[in-house]
């Protein structure tokens, strides 16, 4: 999915543009403000997970201007001609001045430091994964835009990335149960594959949604993330991403009958170690059926086969088509007893969410006596999703200039106080420290902010004329 492409400057929320005429004058000449996560996942009924956030979101940075493109002249004349007007048909108030000498004295690159946690890492509501500023004069402004232009992709990244992490956490508990003797890591490894992303059709921005999935996974169909994971984010180097051929409706219902369709399909069984085929073009016990009669030929290829339901009852289908395969293909015991099928299982992608893995499918099919490691996830819009309800995001600024006698030192702390805790903001700069389990987030003086002594922050971005080492 691709977006209209934008100046950078109107790549914000109209109300901070028009805060350069209201804030105090030291604002401009030194800023800081952190973003922070206020609650944890919540699944919209009466639970939440628990208190930990997934860092996603900064590998994005590079696709935005003023971080790699630069903005232009020609931004900045776009932007007169948007906001002319765009007050009730007057001139909207915005940074001209700014943006002017950013291109004029900085070639259009945000002169802004940014530190953060690295994509991925695990961190606790209330502490900022993020902490951006800068020094230079008249540029103060620019981190308030940042507002608009880094929350996004930290917001739903890492709500992605902590569903996924939430998601993988309680199939490794379950895999726990009926895999006693396994080791964490093994069940880990036996996780990865269980569950895929289906999201390239539903999910509204899976490029980046998509790349959030690989925090905790490795079976994807959304390819354009996994390229990009791949080649933008890990230089090109493999990193167990991938997908099976597998058959869809179309494949199907183009064949004159349903059984050349079959024939076709399991003939590449020669060929493939794994194929997929969905099963209920013409109903899903017919189809299913049909397709367990192949079982010599997919053990006598070598190959293994996945049915895919893709109507009807999400948890009776997965039933059935457990029952049919085992009966065509047998079957083999674990070590607490469930049957595992011989070179065939069941993936279900239709409109499957967590409650319905984790609460339905799981306890239905261990109740019948299969393993759970039978069955594999295919799950789209809903793995994709990041709303607000779902984890609450604050950017709030943290410390300004302040010519004022005062503050004898130039600087104020500031932080939002509210009627709900939760939203209350931290003020001041401030180090990480993620060894520690007490005092992990503490104040630091702006001498140790301006030498990058912050602890396990890392310095993603810095463009200031005297930066720290990126």
């Amino acid at each position: 999915m691709k977006s209209f492409k934008v100046p950078a400057t109107v790549e914000v929320d109209a109300y901070q543009a028009s805060h350069d005429e209201m804030v105090h004058d030291g604002m401009k000449d030194f800023q800081l403000s952190h973003g922070t996560f206020r609650k944890p996942l919540h699944y919209g009924g009466d639970e939440a997970a628990d208190l930990r956030i997934q860092m996603g979101g900064l590998e994005f940075l590079h696709l935005e201007n003023g971080f790699v493109e630069p903005v232009t002249e020609k931004c900045i004349e776009q932007g007169r001609q948007f906001w002319g007007d765009y007050n009730l048909g007057q001139q909207y108030p915005w940074p001209e001045e700014m943006f002017e000498r950013l291109v004029k004295e900085f070639k259009g690159i945000y002169p802004v430091c940014i530190m953060a946690m690295r994509s991925g890492q695990a961190h606790y509501v209330g502490e900022p994964p993020i902490q951006a500023w800068t020094d230079v004069k008249g540029m103060g402004e620019l981190i308030g835009w940042l507002k608009s232009t880094v929350s996004p992709y930290l917001w739903k990244m890492s709500t992605v990335g902590t569903r996924g992490r939430v998601r993988k956490e309680r199939l490794i508990k379950e895999l726990a149960k009926v895999y006693p003797s396994k080791t964490k890591d093994e069940l880990h490894n036996m996780a990865l594959t269980r569950f895929v992303d289906f999201g390239r059709r539903g999910g509204e921005v899976t490029q980046m949604t998509g790349v959030s999935h690989f925090y905790n996974w490795n079976g994807s169909d959304t390819c354009d993330a996994a390229f990009v994971a791949r080649f933008h984010l890990n230089n090109g180097k493999s990193f167990g991403a991938g997908s099976i051929p597998a058959g869809a409706h179309r494949s199907v219902t183009t064949w004159p009958t349903e059984d050349e369709s079959y024939d076709r399909v399991m003939s590449l069984t020669k060929k493939y170690k794994c194929i997929a085929e969905v099963a209920d073009s013409y109903g899903f016990s017919q189809g299913i059926r049909k397709l367990a009669k192949y079982s010599e030929v997919v053990k006598a290829n070598g190959s293994f086969f996945v049915g895919r339901p893709d109507s009807g009852d999400p948890v009776e289908c997965v039933l059935e088509g457990l029952k049919v395969l085992a009966d065509a293909f047998g079957t083999y015991t674990q070590e607490m007893g469930l049957k595992l099928i011989n070179n065939a299982g069941i993936i279900q992608g239709d409109g499957v969410s967590d409650r319905m893995w984790f609460e339905h499918i799981i306890p239905a099919v261990k109740s019948i006596g299969f393993c759970p490691m039978n069955v594999a996830i295919g799950m789209g819009e809903y793995s994709h999703r990041a709303v607000r309800s779902d984890m609450e995001w604050g950017w709030k600024t943290a410390m300004v200039g302040m010519y004022d006698k005062r503050f004898p030192t130039g600087y104020r702390e500031v932080m939002k106080g509210s009627n709900n805790q939760w939203k209350q903001s931290i003020p001041g700069a401030v180090g990480l420290n993620l060894s520690s389990l007490t005092n992990r987030v503490y104040p630091i003086t702006v001498d140790q902010l301006k030498k990058g002594d912050v602890g396990d922050y890392w310095i993603a971005f810095d463009r200031r004329p005297n930066p720290l080492p990126v």
